[in-house]
């Protein structure tokens, strides 16, 4: 394998926990890496430093028989939200996740948020030894 440093830094996070955020939008506010400070847990979102090619992963885990859809979107600088990638979990007895992941080309202050069916009225599910409702990324060039 071989590797080279990314022309703008280092780059990635990764954050767990939910709270929902003007309606469908969740944000994560325990942060455990937040490297070159582009995961900003007051509103979920992660605000690209630099342009490149970022990938990024998302979970949602719901229960009680409850089914809530997970998107991945890339907001451009224009403001126009474009989903990237999908998935739908159903809890199906104690729980069920599901994990939308995708590649995006990012520039300089374009965003990628994780927008859920799942509002105040359907629960999402969190065991912070186990399963987590989480978002994460990295800077891959």
């Amino acid at each position: 394998m071989q590797t080279k440093p990314c022309s703008g830094g280092l780059v990635y996070f990764n954050a767990h926990g939910h709270s929902v955020y003007q309606k469908h939008y969740l944000t994560f506010p325990t942060v455990v890496d937040n490297v070159g400070h582009g995961y900003h847990s007051n509103n979920g979102s992660f605000v690209a430093p630099f342009e490149g090619n970022y990938f990024f992963s998302a979970q949602i885990c719901t229960s009680n028989g409850q089914t809530a859809d997970v998107q991945l979107r890339h907001v451009l600088s224009s403001g126009t939200e474009r989903a990237i990638a999908g998935n739908r979990a159903h809890g199906s007895g104690d729980y069920d996740c599901a994990t939308a992941s995708a590649p995006v080309l990012l520039r300089t202050g374009e965003q990628a948020r994780v927008y859920t069916s799942a509002a105040d009225t359907i629960p999402l599910f969190d065991d912070p030894t186990t399963f987590w409702t989480s978002f994460s990324g990295v800077l891959v060039e």
